[in-house]
């Protein structure tokens, strides 16, 4: 059981994340597997990866200025963890969301993934084994 809405998993689910891996961008998509992701993780030597985004906690608008600030804050926490982090902005193909930056982090754990996520207030993420398949994760 989980506390989110049943129309906001779907939207999650329905959303493109657009990485930019160092070969270009990739569209990645919840439960569909990514060639270009997967050889990504096996090259950095990272056998996971996560995807996850500051922007508009628990899914309620912010203004933008709020939302640049927590992402600023939350690519200081993952450098802070010794992370590296990628752009991953998430962008929904009917346009009913406005795209929100997130970030594609090679070797991070889940625990740390799912804390830090807490942390900034976000209802899911995306975990991502080595096979390059993103699996989405709700919190709530």
């Amino acid at each position: 059981m989980t506390a989110i809405a049943p129309d906001l998993i779907a939207a999650y689910r329905a959303t493109d994340y657009v990485a930019a891996l160092p070969g270009g961008a990739t569209t990645l998509r919840v439960d569909v597997p990514c060639p270009a992701l997967a050889a990504y993780l096996a090259q950095s030597g990272a056998d996971s990866a996560g995807v996850i985004t500051a922007y508009n906690p628990y899914s309620e608008t912010r203004e933008p200025e709020e939302n640049r600030a927590a992402h600023a804050a939350l690519k200081d926490a993952l450098k802070a963890m010794g992370l590296n982090a990628l752009a991953c902005d998430g962008t929904d193909p009917g346009g009913d969301w406005p795209t929100e930056h997130g970030l594609l982090v090679p070797g991070i754990g889940k625990t740390a993934l799912r804390g830090l996520a807490t942390v900034f207030g976000q209802n899911a993420v995306l975990w991502i084994d080595a096979d390059g398949v993103p699996r989405l994760e709700l919190l709530r």
